[in-house]
């Protein structure tokens, strides 16, 4: 959420999205990397299970403390500071005057039709995170149920966070170029994320669920386009409610699935285990309809373009903004 504000408040609207997708890239290189350390230590665990703890705990802490170090010395001095800003980031953060700015944000008022979008692009970020961490929850222990993978599951996991990192990044910047809109780049991931499920749902072999991990790479586009339009929509001293809303959504969004998923995926175990594919092709279905309304309704042009600004007028030119340091 940190990050997601540095990059709102330093960038305009043109390349906004193109930063996120930047983020979201390292991210899913992050979580791949993470997954293939993991086959190699895995093995290990049985012979030195202590030495690979403290080994991982030790690597944690040196993260840590490295991103702590980075976030004080660089990040913290480019932020730009809200108006009475009392110097204390926890304490700005905690005051009640923040609190209640961070839990009316998406039911603030607004002018024209604001408010409607910002509260349907919430429900598509919530309900995107929802499908994508439900099932990759169950996917390992499908494949496990469906053709005794273990070694080759988590290979196929490692594999979908590579292809997903790469071709994110590509799109955005492609999309850039030749003018694609965020509402398109979103309903593109959608269309994505529901193909994959499609294919996974009716696949007979481990090579199919390879072709669905190709077919499904450009998923990461539902949540970075519609986080891109968010922070077009709002007021620039909005950008730290915003996100710490966003911060939220991406905690719950995963808690809701995993219960859903795995009831889903339990109760059909014995029976037909591809009906979490198809409540995945259900929710993503929602999500399509909910992106088409905001295509048709939202005027922006490509990547944040205004090309008619008198019918959005919360996005005209504003002050600096203030927004990060809520965060």
């Amino acid at each position: 959420a940190g990050a997601l504000c540095h990059v709102s408040d330093n960038s305009d609207y043109r390349s906004r999205t193109v930063r996120i997708g930047v983020l979201t890239f390292a991210l899913y290189v992050g979580r791949s990397s993470s997954v293939f350390i993991e086959m190699i230590w895995k093995p290990l665990v049985a012979d030195s299970f202590a030495r690979v703890t403290v080994t991982v705990v030790s690597m944690q802490l040196v993260l840590n403390l490295v991103c702590l170090l980075g976030v004080t010395m660089i990040v913290r001095e480019s932020l730009r500071i809200m108006p009475g800003y009392n110097g204390s980031p926890v304490w700005n953060f905690v005051c009640m005057r923040q609190l209640k700015r961070v839990v009316l944000f998406a039911t603030r008022r607004r002018n024209t039709k604001g408010r409607e979008f910002v509260l349907i692009l919430c429900t598509v970020f919530l309900l995107a995170r929802f499908i994508y961490c439900g099932e990759q929850e169950v996917w390992a222990e499908y494949l496990f149920s469906r053709f005794s993978w273990t070694r080759q599951a988590a290979l196929m996991v490692g594999l979908q966070f590579v292809c997903e990192a790469v071709f994110t990044l590509l799109a955005v910047c492609v999309a850039q170029r030749v003018g694609f809109q965020d509402s398109s780049l979103a309903i593109a991931g959608v269309i994505s994320f529901m193909g994959a499920s499609a294919v996974k749902a009716v696949a007979l072999s481990g090579g199919t669920h390879g072709i669905a991990v190709i077919i499904g790479a450009f998923s990461p586009l539902m949540t970075v386009a519609a986080l891109a339009l968010l922070s077009k929509l709002i007021q620039p001293e909005e950008i730290g409610c915003l996100f710490a809303n966003v911060a939220v959504l991406s905690i719950a969004a995963p808690m809701l699935a995993n219960v859903a998923y795995w009831e889903v995926f339990s109760a059909t175990k014995t029976k037909v285990t591809e009906f979490i594919y198809l409540l995945s092709i259900f929710v993503g279905t929602l999500v399509c309809l909910l992106l088409i309304y905001i295509r048709r309704n939202l005027r922006i042009g490509s990547l944040g373009n205004l090309i008619q600004e008198e019918k959005v007028p919360l996005l005209r030119s504003m002050e600096r903004d203030f927004g990060a340091a809520i965060l």
